[in-house]
C-alpha cells in the first residue's frame, strides 16, 4: 500500500507539467534517494555506542527530518520512511536495537494516529456510509474466499481450516496511516469517502476480529472452546 501511494504521488508530478513523465520519474528517484540517504545517515549515527535515550532521539529525529523534506518536495513521506526501514533492515548495525525501540513506541504512535484520524474525519453525506458498507462487504468476502482457496491449495501440506479467512479480518495501523496521508495530499470529497470507508472498516474489523480469530483457533484445536 505505501509503495503504491508513494509511486502514485511521485508520478502525479507529471500531471501539472503536461504529462511530462520525466518529472514523475525524477520525483520517484528523489523519493528513493531521500529514503536511502536517511537510512544511511541513521546507520552512520548508530555505528557509535550510544545510550537508548540517544538512539531514540536519532531514530525519531532522522525520520521526522526525512518526512519533513518529503512533504516539502511533495513526495510520499510514508514511502520515504519505508525505504529508510528497508535499508536499515539489510545492513549491519543497530537494527535490532532500533527494532526494539520502535516496538516500544508503536502503541503510543498508533494511539496518536487514531486521534489524528478522528480529528480530520468528517462524514459529509450518507453515501459515504454506503460506500463504507460496500468496501467492508467486499473486503470480508475477499478474505473469506481467499482463505478458503488457500486452505484448499495447502491442505496436502498444511492442516489449515476452511474458515482461515475469518482469522485475517483485523486491520493494522498502516491502513489508517495510508488514508490519513491520502487525505492530506488529496483533500477532496473523494478523499472523505475513502477515509470514511477505511475508518469504518477498521472500527468494525477490530471489534469482530478477536472473536473470529478465536473461532478459527477453536476449529483447529489450538485453544479450547
Amino acid at each position: 500500500g505505501a509503495i503504491g501511494v508513494g509511486i502514485a504521488l511521485a508520478l502525479m508530478h507529471a500531471v501539472p507539467a503536461g504529462n511530462h513523465w520525466a518529472l514523475g520519474l525524477g520525483a520517484l528517484g528523489i523519493t528513493l534517494g531521500l529514503g536511502l540517504a536517511a537510512g544511511f545517515l541513521l546507520h552512520l549515527l548508530t555505528q557509535r555506542h550510544c545510550a537508548e535515550e540517544e538512539l531514540v532521539v536519532f531514530v525519531v529525529g532522522i525520520l521526522l527530518l526525512a518526512g519533513g523534506v518529503a512533504e516539502h518536495l511533495r513526495v510520499s513521506s510514508l514511502f520515504v520512511c519505508l525505504i529508510t526501514g528497508v535499508f536499515l533492515a539489510n545492513v549491519r548495525g543497530a537494527k535490532d536495537r532500533i527494532w526494539f525501540i520502535l516496538s516500544r513506541l508503536e502503541h503510543p504512535i498508533y494511539v496518536f494516529l487514531l486521534i489524528l484520524a478522528g480529528a480530520i474525519w468528517h462524514i459529509t453525506t450518507a453515501w459515504a456510509l454506503a460506500f463504507a458498507a460496500l468496501y467492508l462487504s467486499l473486503r470480508f468476502g475477499g478474505k473469506v474466499l481467499g482463505g478458503y482457496l488457500a486452505a484448499r491449495v495447502l491442505q496436502a501440506d498444511l492442516e489449515a481450516p476452511g474458515r482461515l479467512g475469518l482469522g485475517l479480518m483485523a486491520q493494522g495501523g498502516m491502513a489508517v496511516a495510508l488514508v490519513v496521508h491520502f487525505h492530506k495530499v488529496h483533500p477532496t470529497s473523494h478523499a472523505g469517502l475513502v477515509m470514511t470507508a477505511v475508518l469504518v472498516a477498521v472500527i468494525v474489523n477490530d471489534l469482530v476480529a478477536p472473536s473470529l480469530m478465536r473461532n478459527v483457533l477453536v476449529q483447529t484445536g489450538e485453544v479450547e472452546s
